[in-house]
């Protein structure tokens, strides 16, 4: 009897032990499993915050490389008097693959559908030049490649020119991250 005595003795410490250590286990493990969780919330906005300052810089570079291209911007950049109509035709063209170039990586920072309208504003500004250049003489001057230019451009309103409908479609983008 004096037995049983004693074994019911150590159950009545051994089981509310049990218990408070189970409780404080559970409790325990809830709070690090939280904590855990803050931390990783805490390093994705980190992540979130630096991936977006890359993303607006991607854009700001995209942004300045359309309004580069544009065809009076980079006329005027690119046109020196004595130019042949051939020399600025080239000229055109290599800036235009030298700033495309410079800029090809940003494309990871935008979306599928926007890169599209990028790279169509630059072939199409390409295509402009291109066309232009085969309606003046061989032996033109530069002031004859950037008149024809101007003309094959005035066949299109501002905004419906492809730079411009890019950067309205990369402002858009930027517009639907905040």
């Amino acid at each position: 009897m004096e037995a049983l005595n004693v074994a019911l003795d150590i159950l009545k410490i051994v089981i509310p032990s049990i218990i408070v250590f189970y409780t404080a286990y559970k409790v325990l493990k809830t709070y690090l499993e939280n904590e855990q969780k803050k931390e990783i919330l805490k390093i994705n906005n980190d992540n979130k915050q630096k991936s977006l300052s890359v993303r607006l810089q991607a854009y700001e570079r995209m942004a300045l490389f359309l309004e580069r291209v544009m065809p009076v911007a980079l006329i005027h950049r690119v046109k020196n008097t004595r130019m042949s109509a051939r020399d600025l035709h080239m000229a055109l063209l290599n800036n235009i693959r030298t700033e495309y170039d410079h800029n090809v990586s940003q494309q990871i920072y935008i979306s599928i559908e926007t890169w599209e309208q990028i790279k169509n504003a630059k072939e199409t500004t390409i295509n402009f030049i291109n066309i232009a250049a085969q309606k003046v003489a061989p032996d033109a001057n530069g002031n004859d490649l950037h008149k024809a230019i101007l003309k094959e451009l005035a066949q299109y309103k501002e905004h419906e020119l492809p730079c411009q409908r890019a950067l309205f479609a990369l402002k858009k983008e930027v517009l639907r991250m905040y």
